[in-house]
């Protein structure tokens, strides 16, 4: 197979075509086959031939020209093709490396008629190897850390980056830090703490983000309550936890169930207890410990889904290196 580069001079073609058509796009790549048999072109007293024509310019972005080749018996001799491309937009290697592919497509279908294309090998074995390789050759030391430390760490180095995208809203960094660490303070308040569940019932918002930051910094491990879920579903989940705190808002507060677990229940409402959670400390100082300074055995919630599995498990872990416990879904 040949390559031909060209210089990209089809744009200007391409939109005329579009309004004339109305269409929005047009196909910037063609792949075309040729395999008719070559008709003769004989006029009386000529003799003719065709002669191939060549240009420096391309048609399309990505053309590739197939005609199946014959020898003089008619027996089939192959396929031959061309591959002609702008270079504006590829470079050369760029199109060996798609020619390479093309061919062993090509002769994995040959090899194996039978195999769905979807499985067939295109790379080549160094190929293969960079990808599943060295480019994942990404090992590297990290330093004994926490959730909450790595994102406060992100959040000292970029505190104007853009941390959350809500619809129209939007939360820097620094703002998400600042909101977690208030909720965090006022939580430890409430006696969350290292094994200590909290249950989060939030609608999906910038602030479903705080909360759930909130909770992890206090050291505690969240527990995640869908709205949707109905009201009983909600009573068993919080009262099989054991969850001591809930955090919610305002508008979903009568829609969900009382709970009293064990010594009672306390219920932060992250609209209308703002006044109060703003007033704590917007970094890890005051009266209470980093949270990210926990090292002990905390708890792992799972929650257990389906009609044979209808409670929540819980189970110890030591972990020494992650200062929060964690809550999975399966």
């Amino acid at each position: 197979m040949s390559i031909r580069t060209s210089r990209s001079s089809g744009w200007s073609r391409c939109s005329i075509l579009c309004a004339r058509c109305r269409v929005t796009r047009c196909s910037r790549w063609v792949l075309s086959l040729q395999n008719n048999a070559t008709v003769g072109f004989d006029l009386p007293g000529l003799s003719t031939s065709i002669e191939p024509v060549t240009t420096t310019t391309a048609k399309f972005d990505l053309s590739v020209s197939l005609g199946e080749e014959r020898d003089l018996d008619g027996t089939p001799a192959g396929i031959n093709g061309v591959i002609e491309y702008a270079t504006d937009l590829f470079e050369r290697g760029t199109i060996e490396r798609m020619a390479g592919w093309l061919v062993r497509l090509l002769e994995a279908a040959l090899a194996d008629a039978d195999r769905p294309i979807g499985r067939l090998d295109i790379l080549s074995p160094q190929e293969r190897r960079t990808v599943l390789h060295e480019w994942n050759d990404t090992a590297r030391e990290l330093a004994p850390t926490t959730l909450p430390e790595l994102f406060a760490a992100q959040a000292a180095k970029t505190p104007d980056a853009v941390a959350v995208v809500f619809e129209e809203r939007t939360l820097s960094y620094g703002d998400l830090d600042r909101r977690a660490n208030q909720l965090a303070h006022h939580l430890q308040g409430l006696g969350v703490g290292p094994e200590t569940v909290v249950g989060l019932c939030v609608e999906r918002s910038p602030e479903m983000i705080v909360g759930l930051l909130g909770i992890l910094k206090a050291g505690g491990a969240y527990l995640p309550l869908d709205p949707a879920y109905p009201p009983d579903r909600l009573a068993f989940m919080l009262e099989d936890a054991r969850a001591p705190v809930l955090v919610t808002h305002s508008a979903l507060n009568d829609r969900l169930p009382e709970h009293d677990p064990v010594h009672g229940a306390a219920r932060v409402l992250l609209d209308a207890d703002a006044h109060h959670i703003k007033r704590q400390p917007p970094d890890h100082t005051g009266k209470h410990p980093p949270p990210a300074q926990y090292r002990l055995r905390h708890l792992y919630l799972r929650l257990l889904r389906g009609p044979e599995r209808r409670r929540s498990h819980a189970r110890w872990f030591e972990e020494c290196t992650a200062g929060n416990a964690r809550a999975d879904s399966t």
